[in-house]
């Protein structure tokens, strides 16, 4: 009799989600040994589970260490459950509030493990060069306002995921194509909560936003603000950043997020 195989036996699938479920608790990256003295399975049943999970995209093996951390799977499932959810309908109030009082267009996106995913957008009232948002297209992480913010705020191991194989691709002049640069500013997003991006996708747009949490403090969307270079000063970049931050952390609330969760994420 051949050995079960990973795809058809009832108790692997209950292995393979006791793996997943632990790698997602401990938060960080989790070798064979580990996993294989924890869980009380042998180590050649946890490698072939891991590879199973790997090969479908719920983990991602480390080249460094081959540890094994959360993989794309496990983001665009979070991204279509809050989708299910309803985080527009969480989120309206906020983005109303945050148009009116900046006057200027503001948006949702939602993380999907190629970038960004606009849901929703409200214009502002002097919106007359009204900003189009493309809704429901994947929009790249390092040249938007909103993938930038949910970006800076992964865990790091998810975020190296991401960046290991990612293509910084130039659409303006002032896109940042350099691995560095994007890490630095990354960084700097953290430290102040929200991101900012100088026509990086749209020439003469620029744009704020910051990361929108959930009950479990896990990055799940971004709300940015938009607006023509003509009507955004750079000095108006602090104002309009803890604009967006109070709105984000608004939605993160309706969501269960603790008052404090962008402030703990950081």
């Amino acid at each position: 009799m051949t050995p079960n195989k990973p795809n058809n036996s009832p108790q692997t699938v209950e292995r393979a989600l006791n793996i997943l479920e632990y790698i997602v608790d401990m938060q960080k990256p989790l070798g064979v040994l580990e996993l294989s003295d924890k869980l009380n399975l042998n180590k050649s049943t946890i490698y072939r589970i891991l590879q199973a999970l790997v090969s479908k995209g719920y983990l991602h093996q480390r080249a460094e260490d081959s540890k094994y951390c959360v993989g794309y799977k496990i983001l665009e499932l979070n991204t279509k459950i809050i989708r299910n959810l309803g985080l527009r309908q969480v989120s309206v109030s906020a983005m109303e509030k945050l148009a009116q009082k900046a006057k200027e267009t503001v948006a949702l996106g939602v993380i999907d493990q190629r970038g960004v995913v606009y849901v929703d957008q409200i214009g502002g009232e002097e919106d007359r060069v009204r900003i189009h948002f493309r809704m429901g297209v994947h929009m790249p992480f390092h040249s938007t306002g909103a993938g930038k913010a949910a970006l800076a705020f992964f865990p790091q191991e998810e975020r190296d995921a991401i960046l290991s194989n990612y293509k910084l691709e130039k659409f303006t002049k002032n896109t940042i194509t350099n691995i560095g640069s994007l890490h630095k500013e990354l960084k700097e997003i953290r430290q102040k909560g929200y991101s900012f991006n100088d026509g990086e996708t749209q020439e003469m747009v620029r744009v704020v936003g910051a990361p929108i949490f959930d009950s479990q403090n896990k990055v799940v969307g971004s709300i940015v603000l938009a607006a023509l270079t003509n009507r955004f000063a750079l000095e108006q970049v602090p104002t309009f950043g803890k604009l967006v931050l109070k709105a984000a952390m608004e939605i993160s609330n309706n969501l269960g997020c603790g008052k404090d969760c962008h402030i703990s994420s950081k």
